[in-house]
């Protein structure tokens, strides 16, 4: 498997990064402080995902802290979720407890806990592969763009149907019209690089 996770602001000062992040996932990782529990800019996050239909995972995280208070936190965002009228499916959220600096998350507070791999277990059970059609025309779903002094001007996206190769002509709809591009050079992840594909 290979699952990309991407960090999202979250604070409604951010709304539209906030929105263009959320369309270029299949779910979402809701992550919650043990301690200070579901705050306004989780309400925020949560509420956009789930206009979006997205399944979401409940991370309850920092379990180890002397203040920590995992069930209240969990109460707290079950609330949030009816409170956002979730759908009976997204209100069947998984949950899981985690201690991030370890390294370490766990599928109930009474399991040991020695690594991230409830984590991913849990991901490829519950968020829906991508599903595109590759033989339909080229869409991409451009995130933001960067400026390289070497390649020049990277567009970050998600690749909605179709496939993209080097040389392709394609068009750029943006709120200035449409224009006419070639792309150059393909990029992807492999964990926290760019890589030439």
């Amino acid at each position: 498997y290979k699952i990309n996770i991407i960090d999202t602001p979250g604070h409604a000062d951010f709304g539209g990064e906030v929105e263009r992040t959320l369309r270029m996932a299949d779910g979402a990782i809701l992550l919650v402080d043990a301690a200070e529990g579901a705050l306004p800019q989780t309400r925020f996050v949560l509420g956009k995902a789930l206009e979006l239909g997205m399944p979401v995972i409940v991370v309850v995280n920092k379990i180890d802290r002397q203040d920590a208070r995992p069930d209240e936190a969990l109460s707290e965002v079950f609330d949030l979720f009816c409170d956002l009228e979730a759908s009976d499916e997204q209100a069947d959220f998984p949950t899981l407890y985690a201690i991030g600096k370890q390294g370490i998350a766990k599928r109930s507070l009474e399991d040991e806990g020695k690594d991230l791999i409830p984590l991913f277990e849990t991901i490829v059970e519950r968020i829906p592969a991508p599903n595109a059609d590759v033989e339909a025309p080229l869409q991409i779903l451009v995130h933001n763009t960067l400026h390289d002094d070497y390649v020049g001007r990277l567009a970050i996206g998600r690749i909605r149907a179709g496939r993209v190769k080097q040389q392709q002509q394609v068009a750029l709809i943006s709120e200035k019209g449409i224009t006419q591009h070639k792309i150059g050079t393909l990029w992807g992840f492999e964990k926290l690089e760019r890589v030439r594909l």
